[in-house]
């Protein structure tokens, strides 16, 4: 019949010009998505090898002291919180006498800070006390505009970072299993763009795609982070005892410090518990509690009948220059020329 198929072997197969191109590329994208996927497992177990190898502490312990051998600043960075290493930093120069807070001459009901008693510092704190005050400047307040503090900032931020060696390492062969994620995140982007311009079927170029390009992605941010050592795990557990310490009611701190396991270490005289709390005010700065706490030792300082050394009498009272001790702390990053990574930043009452 006429428009029929003589020899009954039913209809014509449909001429498939580029199926050699349409089968390679398919089986080229399914072969690098399966790179892809088996560079993710590699990035996870990484991961989990590197905290097995540093598990920390079974459970969080309150601390009342921090950690030895760490300043609150490497403590932001332990936490994760590089912009609250200057702040902690200016905390520290105070309570230990290097700098004081007096009333500013140029804005109304704000601080500036005013050279101290800089005595047994580090080179680093030597320098950054320097550059807050140079020859002829007897106040300082942060500025973009002044250099020489913007350089010291940098340089404080830098040796903080060094110090931090010891609790923190980037795993071996992070880095490779970074880069080759990148390009095998180019690669499956642009096999995805050659199989569908060949006509392969658009739901399995895309669906492969998808996997492909977020299993590419996901070593970057498993991997691209520094890890713990045993030490610096067991640090960062020791300052989140602490800042549970810290946020305690003051009954329940006074009750920790007089148990038999901490009284002799922190001293029976009446000024152990207030120089105790002094020392814990820049790490009041890196959990995000410097406003709360400042009250805190509003109240051992009212109990004592003393003022803060690091507060210039003409304030008058801690109650009435708490807000604006936090305001300052928080513009040495505000108004400091500095790179770092983000954290939050500002100071509240509480985290």
């Amino acid at each position: 019949m006429p428009g029929g198929h003589t020899d009954g072997s039913g209809p014509p197969a449909v001429a498939r010009p580029y199926a050699g191109i349409v089968d390679l590329a398919v089986f080229v994208l399914v072969a690098v998505t399966c790179c892809c996927l088996a560079l993710m497992v590699i990035a996870i177990a990484m991961s989990r090898r590197a905290r097995a190898e540093a598990p920390g502490r079974p459970t969080v312990v309150a601390e009342y002291a921090p950690p030895e051998s760490m300043d609150a600043a490497s403590a932001a960075l332990i936490l994760q919180r590089p912009r609250r290493v200057l702040p902690a930093k200016v905390l520290e120069l105070a309570v230990r006498g290097a700098v004081r807070f007096v009333p500013s001459t140029r804005r109304r009901r704000r601080l500036d800070l005013a050279p101290g008693r800089p005595k047994g510092l580090d080179s680093v704190d030597t320098q950054l006390v320097r550059a807050m005050f140079p020859p002829g400047t007897d106040t300082f307040r942060p500025s973009r505009r002044n250099r020489g503090w913007s350089s010291a900032a940098q340089q404080v931020l830098a040796h903080t970072r060094a110090a931090a060696i010891r609790w923190q390492r980037r795993l071996d062969g992070a880095n490779t299993v970074i880069i080759l994620g990148m390009l095998a995140f180019l690669a499956e982007l642009v096999l995805v763009l050659v199989a569908g311009l060949a006509g392969a079927p658009l739901g399995l170029v895309m669906s492969l795609g998808f996997v492909g390009v977020i299993a590419a992605i996901l070593p970057g941010p498993i991997l691209g982070r520094e890890f713990f050592t045993p030490e610096g795990a067991e640090a960062r557990d020791h300052l989140l005892g602490l800042k549970e310490f810290m946020h305690w009611a003051e009954e329940d701190r006074i009750r920790a410090l007089q148990s038999p396991e901490t009284a002799d270490m922190v001293g029976t005289d009446e000024g152990a518990t207030l120089r105790l709390y002094e020392r814990l005010l820049p790490y009041a700065a890196v959990f995000g509690m410097t406003k709360e706490w400042l009250r805190v030792l509003r109240a051992r300082y009212a109990d004592e009948d003393v003022m803060p050394v690091w507060l210039d009498p003409a304030i008058g009272d801690l109650g009435t220059a708490d807000i604006e001790v936090v305001d300052m702390v928080d513009s040495v990053v505000g108004d400091t020329s500095i790179s770092g990574d983000g954290d939050g930043g500002g100071d509240g009452g509480g985290d």
